[in-house]
C-alpha cells in the first residue's frame, strides 16, 4: 500500500499542481456556466449548508440564474495541493474582494479533482464560511 501511494505521488508534476491552482482561482470566482460545463466532472457533487447535495446539473443551473454581478477579485490563499496519481485535493481559503478592496466573503474549502482524458475536472467541492472568532474557539 505504501509503495503504491509513493508511486502515485511520484507521478505528480509541477504542471499538474499549477493546473489545479489555476482551476481553484477560476472555480472560486466562477459565475460562468460555460466554465463549469467545461471543468466540472460528470459526477460532480457539492454538499450545501441546507443539507442538500447538488450535482453538476444543479450547480450549473444555479449559476445560469444568478444576476449579473460587479467584477470581483478572488484571492485563493493559503492553498495546499496534494496530488496522488489521477486524483488531487486542494485545501485552502478563498476570498471575494470588491473594487475598493473590501472582503465580501471568505470560505475555507476542500475540493477534489480527477484527471479525465488528460484534463483535471472538479469532482467534489465543499465550502464553509469563515466567520470572525470572538471567544478564541475554533
Amino acid at each position: 500500500m505504501i509503495a503504491l501511494l509513493t508511486a502515485a505521488l511520484a507521478l505528480a508534476t509541477p504542471a499538474d499542481e499549477a493546473a489545479i491552482a489555476e482551476l481553484e482561482r477560476a472555480w472560486h470566482g466562477a459565475a460562468d456556466a460555460a466554465w463549469m460545463e467545461a471543468h466540472l466532472a460528470e459526477d460532480f457533487l457539492r454538499p450545501m449548508p441546507s443539507g442538500q447535495i447538488w450535482d453538476r446539473a444543479r450547480q450549473i443551473e444555479h449559476v445560469r440564474r444568478l444576476p449579473a454581478a460587479p467584477p470581483l477579485r478572488v484571492s485563493v490563499e493559503p492553498l495546499r495541493i496534494r496530488i496522488a496519481g489521477e486524483s488531487a485535493q486542494a485545501i485552502g481559503e478563498a476570498s471575494l474582494i470588491d473594487a475598493e478592496g473590501r472582503v465580501l466573503d471568505r470560505n475555507a474549502f476542500v475540493d477534489l479533482y480527477i484527471k479525465v482524458e488528460g484534463r483535471w475536472r472538479l469532482l467534489a467541492a465543499h465550502r464553509s464560511q469563515v466567520r470572525p472568532v470572538d471567544n478564541g474557539a475554533p
